[in-house]
């Protein structure tokens, strides 16, 4: 069971402080896996025993073993290169495509803050104010669709396209 799994079974049993706790276990791993009691416990706003309870009431002797786990998670997450080298390829190049492409996703989605997340969306969900979705030459296609879309469900979407590269191209054409 992850360390995720977890903190969702004992979600409902945790003291405010150790969901604090929990709260940067889940959004800061790292900081779990590399760092000590006291800095979690600083990152969290609690106290260094709230951060050994949360760990014992997870199921863990301790910090260092709930550590132990995070650093696992980690690990099995950013595999060493030359394993994945090693790995047997998945038939096909779409496969192997796809199997990338939706690993690329899980990364970039991981990385993505909560708060600044829901900060987007309320902002994009707004029915005032204007939006402006800027794309390059290159991201046009998607921008425009995104533009579209957007546009259909709300007020004041503008699209702005072109890039400097393109205009210096078109003009030594002429």
């Amino acid at each position: 069971m992850t360390v995720g799994e977890r903190i969702t079974r004992q979600r409902a049993h945790l003291t405010p402080g150790e969901r604090l706790v929990a709260e940067v276990v889940l959004a800061e791993p790292q900081a779990v896996a590399f760092g000590t009691v006291a800095e979690v416990a600083s990152r969290a706003g609690t106290s260094g025993p709230t951060v050994l309870r949360l760990a014992t009431r997870l199921g863990y002797d301790g910090f260092v073993t709930l550590q132990k786990a995070v650093q696992d998670e980690i690990g099995r997450k950013l595999r060493p290169a030359a394993e994945r080298i090693r790995q047997r390829p998945v038939p096909g190049a779409l496969r192997r495509t796809l199997a990338m492409e939706v690993e690329n996703v899980h990364a970039s989605l991981e990385a993505v803050d909560g708060e600044d997340y829901a900060r987007a969306v309320r902002s994009l969900a707004r029915r005032t104010g204007q939006v402006f979705v800027i794309s390059g030459d290159a991201t046009y296609g998607v921008a425009h669709v995104f533009a579209s879309e957007l546009g259909l469900l709300r007020p004041g979407v503008s699209l702005i396209t072109g890039s400097p590269v393109g205009e210096l191209v078109e003009a030594d054409d002429s």
